[in-house]
């Protein structure tokens, strides 16, 4: 019989190496689930895993929530318009914060797209934590027209660095909102 006790044992594990492993996982038996009379696309699935869900028993209610939300008329409109979003926040150095000063909302398209996103916020959040996942999406439909106008009138990327930081927080805060459920810019 040999003793190791005075063997010093250290093992690192990389938590998002493990959680990729087990999205990786999931996304093979997604695929292979038929709920409802069909199965999940490979888009729908993407999706939802792409939010980082932090719970596996509420895969299924996500996923069923993202087809029927992808069946609505503004399921389209929405998506490219959180895909822009994406796109315009990863080309930002660092991550913007959400602390959105309302004073310097100076143009009507993102004063209506801030006030219209307030005031859904605490909605979202009770039907997030009640696991209303559709109902939350299609709450969510509201913001497209604001969304819509925001992009036709505002410019993001102003000279001016404290109104630009002001916008990319306010896409930033919309951003995580419309991604409660899944990143619906993969739908796009």
């Amino acid at each position: 019989k040999q003793q190791f006790s005075n063997l010093a044992l250290k093992v690192e594990i990389d938590e998002e190496v493990i959680y990729q492993f087990i999205l990786d996982r999931l996304k093979a038996y997604l695929k292979d689930q038929v709920i409802e009379g069909a199965a999940f696309s490979s888009a729908e699935i993407d999706a939802v895993l792409s939010a980082h869900p932090d719970r596996i028993n509420d895969l299924i209610a996500r996923l069923l929530a993202i087809r029927a939300f992808n069946q609505l008329p503004q399921a389209n409109s929405l998506a490219s318009a959180n895909k822009r979003i994406s796109n315009i926040l990863k080309k930002v150095e660092g991550k913007p914060n959400t602390d959105i000063n309302p004073s310097l909302l100076s143009i009507a398209a993102e004063q209506n797209l801030y006030a219209a996103l307030t005031e859904l916020q605490p909605r979202l959040d009770q039907q997030l934590q009640a696991q209303q996942f559709f109902n939350l999406l299609q709450d969510l439909v509201a913001l497209s027209e604001p969304i819509d106008q925001f992009f036709a009138d505002v410019m993001v990327m102003d000279e001016n660095i404290g109104l630009r930081n002001n916008r990319l927080a306010l896409l930033q805060r919309l951003h995580q909102q419309l991604n409660l459920v899944a990143d619906i810019g993969k739908l796009a």
